[in-house]
């Protein structure tokens, strides 16, 4: 549609223009549904934990890792609340959360070490990589 009203341009443009509406959207997300947002970007802090998105120069912190605890403590409510009430979420929230659903929802707060490595262990089969840097998530 973009190259029908202004012409040939390169795939780079594109690609810019693409990820400048992600962002603007991703950005409305945070203020608008934040709830939404912060399931997002629990699960990308989980991929990143993971290699996913990691640069291959750079290295897994301790501070990704914490996020990644975060996201997965995050996740194990958001599960526990559909759980609860599913029909307040949303189809793809809901597909979403019955996926992680049996790797978020069980045990105590004393297993959340062992229930954080299962979901990273989870989403990195799930995106078929594994992790690419050794750290504290591996």
């Amino acid at each position: 549609m973009l190259r029908d009203l202004y012409g040939d341009f390169g795939d780079d443009v594109i690609k810019v223009i693409s990820n400048a509406i992600f962002n603007i959207a991703q950005e409305f997300l945070r203020y608008a549904r934040n709830d939404l947002w912060l399931e997002y970007q629990s699960a990308v802090d989980i991929d990143y934990c993971c290699g996913i998105g990691v640069s291959e120069e750079i290295g897994i912190s301790g501070n990704d890792h914490r996020a990644a605890q975060k996201g997965v403590a995050h996740l194990r409510g958001r599960a526990c609340q559909f759980r609860a009430k599913p029909e307040t979420f949303g189809f793809y929230t809901a597909r979403f959360l019955k996926e992680f659903e049996s790797k978020l929802c069980h045990g105590s707060s004393e297993q959340n070490t062992a229930a954080t490595n299962d979901v990273i262990d989870f989403a990195a089969e799930r995106n078929k990589r594994g992790p690419r840097h050794h750290g504290p998530c591996t």
